[in-house]
């Protein structure tokens, strides 16, 4: 066979447009021969030219085939492997967003503990300095009541000193008039007797007659309230008969002794109770108060505190 010169020819592929959704995928698999654009020759096409363009028709279809499903394993695995990526992701982000709420409850649960202890401590502070300042205030007053008690020891101190030195000078002057009242002076010097002047040894004791005038008399409380000032006290009787030893013209008008109704029962002075060997009344009335008489008989009468009698004071007698 002879040779024959051959000219090659240019293809061009294009695809449809506005294919629509469901012929896609069969657009990418088929290909569809537009327009072949061949040089003009003045010989018409020989059997093998035909032939070639065939199986190069069929191995650029193959090739697009390939590449194409390549091309869609290719995307399948980056979607895939995106999809993996975006997953683990949010796996993630979730992760930490739940760690992220559980430190924040933990930081707001910490600071409401916080919170509350700021406000204990507020008050307890409070309190501490409410205290500091009661306690510096009744510092103040303790210092006040220190220096006033100071003060009262001082004034004290001095009241003492000053009663011992008047103590003092008033035994200096009782004991002056105890050596004048009990030892008077005479011609040949001092006499000293267990009782003074214008008083009566008797027994142990030394008893004063106040015989005065009706006018002068005294109740029951005047005449102790005179003994007193003697320092003495209203005579106290244990025989009747001794009294004859005090005074020896008693006349027929009475005189206090130390005898009067106290609490229902008769008492002397000294606290104790009336014995019958001295004196036995039918009855003790509230306000009645005893006087001695001699006349006609020796007796103890009951008469009201308030009449007016002359009185008998009696004190212990000196030990010389």
């Amino acid at each position: 066979m002879a040779e024959e010169e051959l000219k090659y020819a240019s293809v061009v592929f294009k695809k449809k447009k506005n294919s629509p959704p469901e012929a896609k995928e069969e657009e990418e698999e088929e290909t569809v021969y537009n327009e072949v654009k061949v040089q003009k020759q003045t010989n018409e096409p020989t059997a093998d030219t035909n032939i070639l363009f065939h199986l190069l028709s069929a191995e650029l279809l193959l090739e697009e085939k390939t590449n194409s499903s390549c091309s869609c394993n290719k995307l399948v695995c980056c979607l895939a492997f995106l999809c993996v990526i975006v997953l683990l992701g949010i796996i993630a982000v979730t992760v930490y967003l739940v760690k992220l709420r559980s430190e924040n409850e933990n930081l707001r649960r910490e600071h409401t503990n916080l919170m509350v202890r700021f406000v204990n401590l507020t008050q307890a502070y409070g309190d501490l300095e409410n205290t500091s300042s009661s306690q510096a205030a009744e510092i103040q007053n303790l210092a006040a009541q220190n220096q006033d008690l100071q003060t009262q020891k001082e004034n004290l101190t001095e009241q003492i000193q000053k009663f011992k030195t008047e103590q003092y000078e008033l035994n200096v002057t009782r004991a002056q008039w105890s050596i004048h009242a009990y030892c008077p002076k005479a011609i040949l010097g001092r006499s000293c007797k267990p009782c003074q002047e214008g008083w009566v040894e008797f027994q142990s004791s030394c008893c004063a007659v106040n015989n005065v005038r009706r006018s002068k008399q005294k109740t029951w409380e005047e005449a102790r309230e005179d003994c007193r000032g003697e320092i003495s006290d209203l005579t106290v009787i244990q025989d009747l008969e001794d009294m004859d030893k005090i005074q020896n013209n008693w006349g027929s008008v009475g005189y206090w002794i130390g005898l009067r109704v106290q609490d229902g029962a008769w008492k002397w002075v000294d606290g104790t109770t009336l014995t019958s060997n001295v004196w036995n009344p039918s009855e003790a009335r509230q306000g009645h108060c005893a006087i001695f008489k001699k006349a006609p008989t020796r007796e103890l009468k009951a008469v009201k505190c308030s009449e007016r009698y002359r009185w008998i004071c009696q004190k212990k007698a000196v030990t010389i």
